[in-house]
């Protein structure tokens, strides 16, 4: 798992956590072989939040109720979720705004 420091509102640090909770959950149901990663990081105004999952013969994702609430949180804090087999492995990446953009000369105290 890598993260990087991220400034989310309360309901978007919930929402947040759920996507990866619900990805790595289905990582596990749905992959037989292969290592699950998960990333987060802030670019400007945006969190992205991607969970990966190596394996073999995915096919196009069939919207079950994990992928429906996943994309239903990120929509309702004003982002948005993608998921589906990319190179090998299966992604799911989810963006939602951050509270404030984190400068990249911002000195830590």
């Amino acid at each position: 798992m890598s993260t990087s420091d991220v400034d989310l509102t309360p309901s978007a640090a919930r929402a947040m956590y759920r996507i990866i909770q619900e990805g790595v959950t289905n990582a596990l149901r749905h992959t037989t072989t292969g290592r699950i990663s998960v990333s987060v990081r802030q670019t400007g105004g945006t969190v992205v939040i991607e969970v990966h999952n190596e394996g073999l013969g995915f096919g196009v994702p069939v919207p079950g109720h994990g992928l429906i609430n996943m994309r239903e949180r990120a929509r309702l804090e004003g982002g948005e979720l993608d998921a589906g087999p990319t190179g090998g492995e299966f992604r799911v990446r989810a963006t939602l705004p951050a509270r404030a953009p984190v400068s990249p000369h911002a000195v830590a105290p």
